[in-house]
């Protein structure tokens, strides 16, 4: 695994924690902007999951490990 890609995994995962965390407080309190902030840390989380920019992609390295 590439530092690119090992990068990109780790922020991934600290930001589906980040959007898991805000989504469910923005439901439990009923918070708009919670929410909203949720579904934008989900969507930086999938766009690190699919980068393949400067090499491969999370996305492509799993693949490329279930395969074998």
């Amino acid at each position: 695994m590439k530092q690119v890609t090992l990068s990109n995994a780790i922020q991934c995962i600290i930001a589906i924690i980040f959007a898991t965390a805000a989504t469910a407080t923005g439901i439990c309190t009923l918070t708009w902007h919670n929410i909203m902030f949720g579904l934008m840390g989900a969507g930086f989380a999938r766009m690190l999951y699919v980068d393949d920019y400067y090499g491969e992609s999370v996305k492509q390295f799993i693949q490329r490990k279930r395969g074998k």
